[in-house]
């Protein structure tokens, strides 16, 4: 009935919902569901139609105002306004475009759904779980044993392994933490089924490691590289506006 925080569990006040039914209507009501929402995309679609109607109307327009002063020097300054606002309709139109495209590709799908349903298909009981819960089997009960055993004596080890370190490997200490740390890390990461992540993680601080390494090493250079970029970015710009 309560959870280990004293709040109410949710499998005692919403029993349909804890089982991720509350999304499933119930055969008697699917049809009807299926169709009602099949209506509302279909209106959706009509709406978004006729709004790309009306931009795409108003993006031609402002596309042939562009023609128009393209090569007038003195309306720059409305050219380039224009040209952000074509840019702007014309992603709006991507955007609605994409829409109403994924709006008919659903309204197709709830259109075969219902033809299955009234042929008398069902889905299949348990289609409505998304991580259903499976007994442990026999490989991962026994993995789970040894990472058990892992866990009681990591910590133990480390510490030995630190002090054998210390004591016998001094010309090299910190070498040998390094690799008995990274180790570790590895074996635990293993056992947690984390050893991607650690692995993506390790790399991206080597690569921001070698970056400021880099950038420590030829910081001069980098500076002279930048300043000549954009010296020649001015440059460019300055010989483009001479050119229109």
């Amino acid at each position: 009935m309560y959870n280990r925080d004293k709040s109410v569990n949710r499998a005692w006040y919403d029993p349909v919902g804890w089982a991720g039914l509350d999304k499933v209507p119930p055969p008697t009501e699917a049809l009807k569901a299926i169709l009602e929402q099949r209506a509302d995309i279909i209106s959706r679609c009509g709406a978004l139609r006729a709004e790309i109607d009306d931009k795409s109307r108003r993006l031609k327009k402002l596309g042939t105002e562009l023609a128009a002063i393209r090569d007038r020097s003195h309306l720059d300054t409305p050219y380039e306004e224009g040209a952000g606002r074509v840019a702007e309709l014309s992603g709006e139109l991507d955007r609605l475009r994409s829409r109403l495209a994924t709006d008919e590709a659903v309204s197709e799908s709830l259109e075969e759904y219902a033809e299955r349903l009234r042929a008398g298909e069902r889905d299949p009981a348990r289609a409505h779980i998304s991580r259903a819960h499976r007994p442990a089997s026999e490989d991962e009960l026994r993995v789970s044993r040894v990472a058990e055993g892992w866990a009681a004596i990591s910590v133990s080890l480390m510490i030995i392994s630190f002090v054998g370190i210390a004591m016998f490997e001094r010309e090299h200490l910190i070498s040998m933490l390094v690799f008995s740390i990274a180790f570790f890390a590895f074996v635990e990461a293993g056992f947690r089924g984390r050893l991607v992540n650690l692995v993506s993680s390790a790399n991206i601080g080597l690569a921001v490691v070698a970056t400021l390494i880099i950038i420590y090493e030829f910081f001069w250079q980098l500076v002279v590289a930048a300043v000549l970029v954009v010296g020649l970015y001015v440059l460019w710009d300055n010989v483009r506006e001479l050119r229109r």
